[in-house]
């Protein structure tokens, strides 16, 4: 039984002495970055992602030891937003299903893309037009 009880304490406290890996880190390196809509664009920048989070954009930038290196080659990078609540209900969507390429692209890129959003959900719009 005091055996048993030993076992246990030593398992309880040596979930304690496992240590947490550090989060992985990604450096974006050598890429065009674009901040904001209106912002001029980061030439030669670089952008470091620790643990899913953006730490570090600019350049110059230290890079940890251990980082996943991308290299961008002055490809551009930028946020990409996600809008769940967009409404594609005025008139200039309602034949969004055979509308030219060009066009949506334009009408995209003057509500969504240009802030930034890259994926967007509508609940809303008229099914025959989506």
């Amino acid at each position: 039984m005091r055996r048993s009880v030993v076992l246990m304490i030593l398992a309880a406290f040596s979930a304690f002495a496992v240590e947490t890996p550090a989060p992985p880190v990604l450096a974006f390196i050598h890429a065009k970055v674009y901040p904001t809509p209106d912002a001029a664009p980061l030439p030669d920048a670089t952008v470091l992602v620790e643990g899913g989070r953006i730490r570090a954009v600019g350049r110059g930038i230290a890079i940890p030891t251990g980082a996943k290196v991308l290299d961008c080659q002055g490809r551009p990078l930028m946020a990409g937003f996600w809008n769940c609540h967009a409404h594609l209900t005025q008139p200039k969507w309602d034949d969004a299903a055979t509308a030219p390429a060009a066009r949506m692209a334009a009408q995209f890129q003057e509500m969504f893309t240009r802030f930034g959003f890259t994926s967007v959900v509508d609940l809303g719009s008229n099914p025959g037009s989506t």
